[in-house]
């Protein structure tokens, strides 16, 4: 995503709880690989290091992409820095972002929450809490935005 902001000439900063590829590194599985082979689960003009074109990379093939993505097209990343807030400014456009860093003023904001997330779009103002432990987002107002429930399982066993 930085990748293309910056090409359309469009400020921007990440804010990143964890150290870049914090999933790949510390919450998944020794054993993961990449859901497809290396020719097709890549970056534009970069591959897995140490990885066949039909190869599955990595758990460390992963991790060492993502980091040697950010640098190559320097993205604006602050690690270690995490979202308590993200509130619409009032009377003005924009947003508050309270971090365990600081106070960020912003005029847009992508919530960026991990793998296989559904994107939400919150069309009321108002202040966005962060995120809950089953992975939704809830507001002040106590409403829940969260990825829709797995369709139930309606095979049956024979």
């Amino acid at each position: 995503m930085s990748e293309h902001l910056s090409k359309c000439g469009v400020p921007h900063l990440i804010l990143e709880r964890g150290r870049i590829a914090e999933r790949w590194r510390s919450q998944r599985w020794d054993s993961l690989v990449a859901n497809g082979p290396a020719w097709y689960d890549r970056f534009p003009g970069m591959e897995f290091p140490g990885t066949g074109p039909d190869d599955f990379a990595s758990k460390g093939g992963g991790r060492r992409l993502f980091c040697r993505l950010c640098k190559a097209i320097q993205c604006a990343i602050r690690c270690g820095v995490e979202v308590k807030l993200g509130q619409s400014n009032v009377g003005r456009p924009g947003f508050r972002v309270e971090t365990s860093d600081g106070v960020i003023e912003a005029n847009s904001i992508i919530a960026a929450t991990g793998p296989f997330q559904i994107p939400v779009t919150i069309a009321r103002r108002g202040p966005i809490a962060g995120a809950t432990s089953n992975g939704g987002w809830a507001s002040s107002a106590s409403r829940t935005l969260r990825p829709r429930d797995p369709a139930p399982n309606t095979s049956r066993s024979r």
